[in-house]
C-alpha cells in the first residue's frame, strides 16, 4: 500500500468515525498554530512554524471523542545539517486521526497520521502527536508535541526532513463554528 492510499484510507476512515452515531454531538474548528522545533538530530533547526488547520470531532461520551485533523504549517528559520545552513524553509501538511479523553473542560489527547510533504525539501513522514488543552463554549486550545519519527534508515546524507527524526511543539487556538 502507498503513501497515497494510506492518505485515502486514514481520511475515509475519519470520515466514518465523525459520522458513526447520529445521538452524539459534532463539532467542526477552524484554527491557527505556532510551533517551535524540539529535537533535532546531526543539526540544527531554528525555523518557527505558523499553521491553519480544520479539525472535526465526535464525542463518543461524556468523556471520549475522536477527531480528524488537516492544515498546512510553513515553517521558516534556519536550518542546518551537519553544522551548515542548507535550508530556510520548509512546509508540510499534517493530516491525522485521534482520540481525546475529557476531563471537565480539559482533555488529554493523542493524534495519529501522516506529515505530507507540502515542499521539495520535506519528506512525507509518520506523525505521533500527543496533545493537553481546553475547550470552552467557542474555542479549543491547547500545546501539542508532534513527533515525526525515523521511517527508514536513509544515507548519512540524506536529511533529517526527509526521512525524519525530528519534532515540534506547538501551541494552537481553534474557533469552534459548527456543534
Amino acid at each position: 500500500m502507498n503513501s497515497l492510499q494510506k492518505i485515502a484510507l486514514l481520511i475515509s476512515l475519519a470520515c466514518f468515525s465523525l459520522g458513526a452515531t447520529a445521538q452524539q454531538k459534532n463539532f467542526l474548528a477552524l484554527g491557527a498554530s505556532f510551533s517551535i522545533p524540539c529535537s533535532i538530530p546531526y543539526g540544527s533547526n531554528k525555523a518557527e512554524g505558523y499553521g491553519i488547520h480544520l479539525k472535526g470531532e465526535r464525542l463518543f461520551s461524556r468523556h471520549l471523542s475522536g477527531n480528524f485533523s488537516l492544515g498546512y504549517t510553513y515553517f521558516k528559520g534556519d536550518i542546518s545539517f551537519f553544522g551548515a545552513v542548507e535550508e530556510t524553509s520548509f512546509a508540510l501538511v499534517p493530516v491525522t486521526v485521534g482520540a481525546r479523553y475529557y476531563i471537565n473542560k480539559f482533555y488529554l489527547g493523542t493524534d495519529f497520521g501522516f506529515a505530507i510533504k507540502a515542499s521539495s525539501n520535506a519528506g512525507t513522514n509518520v506523525i505521533v502527536a500527543p496533545s493537553l488543552g481546553i475547550v470552552m463554549k467557542k474555542w479549543d486550545a491547547g500545546i501539542k508535541l508532534t513527533g515525526i519519527p525515523q521511517t527508514y534508515n536513509g544515507l548519512l546524507e540524506d536529511n533529517y526532513l526527509t526521512r525524519g527524526g525530528y519534532s515540534y511543539l506547538g501551541v494552537y487556538l481553534n474557533y469552534i463554528f459548527h456543534k
